[in-house]
Protein backbone atom coordinates (compact mmCIF):
# COMPACT_ATOMS: atom_id res chain seq x y z
CA UNK A 1 0.00 0.00 0.00
CA UNK A 2 1.54 3.25 -1.16
CA UNK A 3 -0.17 6.00 0.82
CA UNK A 4 1.62 8.82 -0.99
CA UNK A 5 0.58 7.46 -4.40
CA UNK A 6 -3.02 6.83 -3.37
CA UNK A 7 -3.42 10.29 -1.90
CA UNK A 8 -1.89 11.86 -5.03
CA UNK A 9 -4.80 10.50 -7.09
CA UNK A 10 -6.95 13.28 -5.67
CA UNK A 11 -5.21 15.42 -8.33
CA UNK A 12 -6.06 15.13 -12.03
CA UNK A 13 -2.41 15.26 -13.06
CA UNK A 14 -1.62 12.00 -11.30
CA UNK A 15 -4.88 10.33 -12.33
CA UNK A 16 -4.07 11.11 -15.95
CA UNK A 17 -0.47 9.92 -15.62
CA UNK A 18 -1.63 6.57 -14.23
CA UNK A 19 -4.87 6.28 -16.25
CA UNK A 20 -6.90 5.61 -13.11
CA UNK A 21 -9.54 7.18 -10.89
CA UNK A 22 -10.65 6.67 -7.32
CA UNK A 23 -14.02 5.87 -5.82
CA UNK A 24 -15.00 6.01 -2.17
CA UNK A 25 -17.98 4.58 -0.34
CA UNK A 26 -19.66 1.19 -0.11
CA UNK A 27 -22.44 1.87 -2.62
CA UNK A 28 -20.32 3.67 -5.20
CA UNK A 29 -17.58 1.05 -5.22
CA UNK A 30 -20.03 -1.88 -5.07
CA UNK A 31 -22.06 -0.55 -8.01
CA UNK A 32 -18.99 -0.03 -10.18
CA UNK A 33 -17.84 -3.57 -9.42
CA UNK A 34 -21.34 -4.90 -10.16
CA UNK A 35 -21.18 -3.30 -13.60
CA UNK A 36 -18.17 -5.44 -14.43
CA UNK A 37 -15.20 -3.32 -13.43
CA UNK A 38 -12.51 -4.86 -11.25
CA UNK A 39 -10.57 -2.47 -9.00
CA UNK A 40 -6.82 -2.27 -9.39
CA UNK A 41 -6.63 -1.66 -5.63
CA UNK A 42 -9.27 -1.72 -2.92
CA UNK A 43 -9.03 -0.97 0.79
CA UNK A 44 -11.64 -1.17 3.51
CA UNK A 45 -11.97 -0.52 7.23
CA UNK A 46 -14.25 -1.75 9.98
CA UNK A 47 -17.44 0.26 10.25
CA UNK A 48 -21.09 0.30 11.15
CA UNK A 49 -22.18 -1.24 7.85
CA UNK A 50 -21.40 -4.85 7.00
CA UNK A 51 -19.37 -5.23 3.83
CA UNK A 52 -20.33 -7.63 1.07
CA UNK A 53 -18.06 -10.38 -0.15
CA UNK A 54 -17.56 -8.53 -3.43
CA UNK A 55 -15.71 -5.88 -1.38
CA UNK A 56 -13.78 -8.06 1.03
CA UNK A 57 -12.82 -10.66 -1.57
CA UNK A 58 -10.89 -8.19 -3.70
CA UNK A 59 -9.75 -5.79 -1.03
CA UNK A 60 -7.33 -5.35 1.82
CA UNK A 61 -8.30 -4.43 5.35
CA UNK A 62 -6.54 -1.32 6.69
CA UNK A 63 -6.83 0.68 9.92
CA UNK A 64 -8.92 3.83 10.05
CA UNK A 65 -5.78 5.94 10.43
CA UNK A 66 -4.52 4.77 7.04
CA UNK A 67 -7.92 5.37 5.41
CA UNK A 68 -7.87 8.93 6.71
CA UNK A 69 -4.52 9.52 5.04
CA UNK A 70 -5.55 8.33 1.57
CA UNK A 71 -9.08 9.70 1.53
CA UNK A 72 -9.92 13.14 0.22
CA UNK A 73 -13.10 13.35 2.29
CA UNK A 74 -13.48 15.18 5.58
CA UNK A 75 -15.24 12.09 6.88
CA UNK A 76 -13.55 9.10 5.18
CA UNK A 77 -15.77 6.34 3.87
CA UNK A 78 -15.40 2.67 4.76
CA UNK A 79 -14.19 1.71 1.28
CA UNK A 80 -11.57 3.24 -1.04
CA UNK A 81 -10.89 1.83 -4.51
CA UNK A 82 -8.72 2.57 -7.52
CA UNK A 83 -10.15 1.74 -10.96
CA UNK A 84 -8.73 1.96 -14.44
CA UNK A 85 -10.36 4.71 -16.47
CA UNK A 86 -13.18 3.60 -18.76
CA UNK A 87 -12.41 2.79 -22.38
CA UNK A 88 -15.30 3.73 -24.69
CA UNK A 89 -15.72 3.09 -28.41
CA UNK A 90 -15.28 6.24 -30.54
CA UNK A 91 -18.24 8.61 -30.61
CA UNK A 92 -19.84 8.38 -34.05
CA UNK A 93 -22.98 10.48 -34.46
CA UNK A 94 -23.70 8.93 -37.86
CA UNK A 95 -24.19 5.53 -36.23
CA UNK A 96 -25.52 6.34 -32.77
CA UNK A 97 -28.83 4.89 -31.64
CA UNK A 98 -29.20 7.52 -28.92
CA UNK A 99 -32.35 9.58 -29.45
CA UNK A 100 -31.27 12.38 -27.14
CA UNK A 101 -27.69 13.24 -26.20
CA UNK A 102 -26.98 15.62 -23.35
CA UNK A 103 -24.20 18.14 -24.07
CA UNK A 104 -22.68 19.86 -21.05
CA UNK A 105 -21.30 23.24 -22.04
CA UNK A 106 -18.53 24.19 -19.58
CA UNK A 107 -20.16 22.81 -16.42
CA UNK A 108 -17.72 23.75 -13.66
CA UNK A 109 -19.11 22.38 -10.41
CA UNK A 110 -18.18 18.74 -9.64
CA UNK A 111 -21.37 18.20 -7.66
CA UNK A 112 -23.48 19.37 -10.58
CA UNK A 113 -21.71 17.12 -13.04
CA UNK A 114 -22.01 14.12 -10.76
CA UNK A 115 -25.70 14.76 -10.16
CA UNK A 116 -26.34 15.18 -13.90
CA UNK A 117 -24.63 11.86 -14.62
CA UNK A 118 -26.70 10.12 -11.94
CA UNK A 119 -29.89 11.74 -13.25
CA UNK A 120 -29.15 10.78 -16.85
CA UNK A 121 -28.66 7.20 -15.73
CA UNK A 122 -32.04 7.30 -13.95
CA UNK A 123 -33.72 8.37 -17.19
CA UNK A 124 -31.98 5.64 -19.17
CA UNK A 125 -29.63 7.80 -21.20
CA UNK A 126 -26.55 6.11 -22.62
CA UNK A 127 -24.32 9.02 -23.59
CA UNK A 128 -23.23 12.38 -22.19
CA UNK A 129 -20.94 14.67 -24.14
CA UNK A 130 -18.91 17.38 -22.41
CA UNK A 131 -17.06 20.40 -23.67
CA UNK A 132 -13.34 20.35 -23.00
CA UNK A 133 -13.78 23.01 -20.30
CA UNK A 134 -16.26 20.93 -18.32
CA UNK A 135 -14.93 19.67 -14.99
CA UNK A 136 -13.09 16.33 -15.11
CA UNK A 137 -15.53 13.41 -14.86
CA UNK A 138 -12.98 11.56 -12.71
CA UNK A 139 -12.78 14.33 -10.13
CA UNK A 140 -13.41 12.48 -6.83
CA UNK A 141 -16.31 14.81 -6.00
CA UNK A 142 -17.92 14.00 -9.36
CA UNK A 143 -17.48 10.25 -8.85
CA UNK A 144 -18.90 10.54 -5.33
CA UNK A 145 -21.98 12.42 -6.55
CA UNK A 146 -22.75 9.86 -9.26
CA UNK A 147 -23.18 7.10 -6.66
CA UNK A 148 -21.82 4.54 -9.13
CA UNK A 149 -23.75 5.77 -12.18
CA UNK A 150 -20.49 6.97 -13.74
CA UNK A 151 -19.84 3.35 -14.75
CA UNK A 152 -23.16 3.03 -16.56
CA UNK A 153 -22.96 5.95 -19.01
CA UNK A 154 -20.47 6.73 -21.77
CA UNK A 155 -19.02 10.18 -21.19
CA UNK A 156 -17.01 11.95 -23.88
CA UNK A 157 -15.01 15.19 -23.91
CA UNK A 158 -15.00 16.93 -27.27
CA UNK A 159 -14.27 20.15 -29.11
CA UNK A 160 -17.55 22.08 -28.92
CA UNK A 161 -17.45 23.47 -32.46
CA UNK A 162 -16.56 20.15 -34.07
CA UNK A 163 -19.16 18.17 -32.11
CA UNK A 164 -22.10 20.49 -32.72
CA UNK A 165 -21.18 20.94 -36.39
CA UNK A 166 -21.13 17.14 -36.72
CA UNK A 167 -24.50 16.89 -34.99
CA UNK A 168 -26.04 19.39 -37.41
CA UNK A 169 -24.43 17.61 -40.38
CA UNK A 170 -26.06 14.38 -39.22
CA UNK A 171 -29.47 16.03 -39.14
CA UNK A 172 -29.79 16.29 -35.37
CA UNK A 173 -31.83 19.03 -33.73
CA UNK A 174 -29.93 21.17 -31.24
CA UNK A 175 -31.91 22.31 -28.20
CA UNK A 176 -30.57 24.92 -25.81
CA UNK A 177 -31.93 26.03 -22.44
CA UNK A 178 -32.45 29.79 -22.07
CA UNK A 179 -34.37 32.24 -19.90
CA UNK A 180 -36.46 33.04 -22.98
CA UNK A 181 -37.64 30.44 -25.45
CA UNK A 182 -40.39 27.94 -26.16
CA UNK A 183 -42.07 26.64 -23.02
CA UNK A 184 -40.58 23.19 -22.46
CA UNK A 185 -44.06 21.91 -21.61
CA UNK A 186 -45.05 22.58 -25.22
CA UNK A 187 -41.83 21.37 -26.81
CA UNK A 188 -41.92 18.23 -28.91
CA UNK A 189 -38.46 16.69 -29.05
CA UNK A 190 -38.65 15.20 -32.52
CA UNK A 191 -35.99 13.10 -34.18
CA UNK A 192 -32.50 12.68 -32.83
CA UNK A 193 -31.27 15.61 -30.84
CA UNK A 194 -28.57 17.20 -28.74
CA UNK A 195 -29.71 19.05 -25.63
CA UNK A 196 -27.32 21.68 -24.28
CA UNK A 197 -27.02 22.57 -20.60
CA UNK A 198 -24.94 25.69 -20.07
CA UNK A 199 -22.45 26.85 -17.47
CA UNK A 200 -23.79 27.58 -14.00
CA UNK A 201 -22.90 31.29 -14.09
CA UNK A 202 -22.65 32.18 -17.78
CA UNK A 203 -25.15 29.90 -19.47
CA UNK A 204 -24.59 28.51 -22.95
CA UNK A 205 -21.38 29.62 -24.66
CA UNK A 206 -21.32 31.76 -27.80
CA UNK A 207 -19.71 28.87 -29.67
CA UNK A 208 -22.70 26.66 -28.89
CA UNK A 209 -25.39 29.29 -29.44
CA UNK A 210 -24.79 29.57 -33.17
CA UNK A 211 -25.60 25.88 -33.66
CA UNK A 212 -28.86 25.85 -31.70
CA UNK A 213 -32.01 25.17 -33.72
CA UNK A 214 -34.51 25.31 -30.85
CA UNK A 215 -34.43 27.63 -27.85
CA UNK A 216 -36.39 26.24 -24.92
CA UNK A 217 -37.14 27.56 -21.46
CA UNK A 218 -38.29 26.15 -18.15
CA UNK A 219 -41.01 28.58 -17.05
CA UNK A 220 -41.05 29.91 -13.52
CA UNK A 221 -44.11 29.95 -11.32
CA UNK A 222 -44.16 33.65 -10.64
CA UNK A 223 -45.26 35.18 -13.93
CA UNK A 224 -47.74 37.47 -12.19
CA UNK A 225 -45.24 38.62 -9.57
CA UNK A 226 -47.24 37.11 -6.73
CA UNK A 227 -44.23 36.90 -4.44
CA UNK A 228 -40.79 38.42 -4.20
CA UNK A 229 -38.30 36.01 -5.72
CA UNK A 230 -34.60 35.75 -4.90
CA UNK A 231 -33.59 33.03 -7.40
CA UNK A 232 -32.66 34.29 -10.87
CA UNK A 233 -32.18 30.89 -12.48
CA UNK A 234 -32.28 27.16 -11.86
CA UNK A 235 -29.32 25.06 -10.81
CA UNK A 236 -27.72 23.35 -13.85
CA UNK A 237 -28.36 19.86 -12.48
CA UNK A 238 -32.00 20.69 -11.77
CA UNK A 239 -32.43 22.08 -15.27
CA UNK A 240 -30.91 18.93 -16.74
CA UNK A 241 -33.30 16.77 -14.72
CA UNK A 242 -36.37 18.69 -15.92
CA UNK A 243 -35.23 18.54 -19.54
CA UNK A 244 -34.46 14.82 -19.35
CA UNK A 245 -37.88 14.17 -17.87
CA UNK A 246 -39.52 16.18 -20.65
CA UNK A 247 -37.78 14.75 -23.68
Amino acid sequence: MNIKYLHSLQQQKFRDENNVFIAEGIKTVSDIISLGYTPKELYYTDGNKQLSSKITSCGEHIPQSAMSRISGLKTPQQVFAVFKKFNYPPLDLSETNDKHILFLDNISDPGNLGTIIRTADWFGKNTIVCSQNTVDMYNPKVVQATMGAIANIRIYYVDTEEFLHSARTNGMNIYGTFMEGEDIRKTKFTGQSVIIIGNEANGISETSKKHITHRITIPDGNKKGIHSRVSESLNAAVSAAIVLFSC
